[in-house]
């Protein structure tokens, strides 16, 4: 089994799962450096 126990995601996660299937609010970066600097602000 998994080393950690499984629950059914809250309605929040539950939607910003499906979201992010659909591609919506999804960012893309060029670098991982781009990710974090994203981040700063």
């Amino acid at each position: 089994g998994l080393p950690f126990p499984i629950a059914i995601p809250n309605k929040l996660t539950a939607s910003t799962l499906e979201k992010s299937r659909r591609g919506e609010d999804v960012q893309e970066f060029e670098s991982l450096k781009a990710t974090f600097n994203s981040w700063k602000k």
